[in-house]
């Protein structure tokens, strides 16, 4: 598996990110109210929700347990649809829907390795627990992106959330 492309597409979600900022920020860019309705539909300005897979399970009974990397590797495959489908109604010139889209497409790039590394989990379930499989199975470069895919839609989402509390 090679992961290093997704760094390019970092950087273009990066630099939309700062665009946007930088508009909004200087009143070049007045948030419309699809705009804003576009920004609630990707589910980015409430908690995440890992309930898929529902399995692997943490056998503790800590209700605070951070998510398995399969669980948000899968949330952060899933929104790149999402975030199309927020987009979609948006002219396509506007800085938001550059946003939604580049961070779709970063968010795609999990797609693959997710979907195998789901699959081999379906049908080789761990005897010895989850998190040894995910050690095994999940290579540190795809560790490495994930959490970087997961920290620029996490700076994507303050964005937004700030976005929508301004009038």
């Amino acid at each position: 598996m090679e992961t290093g492309g997704w760094a390019a597409h970092r950087e273009l979600v990066v630099r939309c990110l700062t665009e946007a900022k930088t508009l909004w920020q200087n009143g070049e860019w007045a948030v419309s109210d699809a705009e804003r309705a576009a920004a609630r539909a990707t589910g980015l300005t409430t908690a995440a929700a890992y309930d898929y897979p529902p399995l692997p399970v943490r056998d503790s009974d800590d209700l605070f347990a951070p998510p398995s990397w399969l669980q948000r590797a899968c949330r952060l495959a899933a929104l790149a649809g999402t975030l199309r489908a927020a987009a979609d109604p948006l002219p396509v010139e506007g800085p938001l829907p550059m946003l939604l889209s580049a961070t779709a497409d970063l968010c795609d790039q999990l797609r693959g390795e997710v979907a195998r590394l789901e699959a081999q989990l379906a049908a080789d379930a761990p005897a010895d627990g989850w998190e040894a499989w995910e050690l095994d199975h999940v290579s540190d470069d795809l560790w490495r992106m994930t959490d970087g895919v997961a920290t620029v839609v996490s700076r994507v989402a303050q964005f937004l959330g700030t976005v929508l509390v301004a009038d």
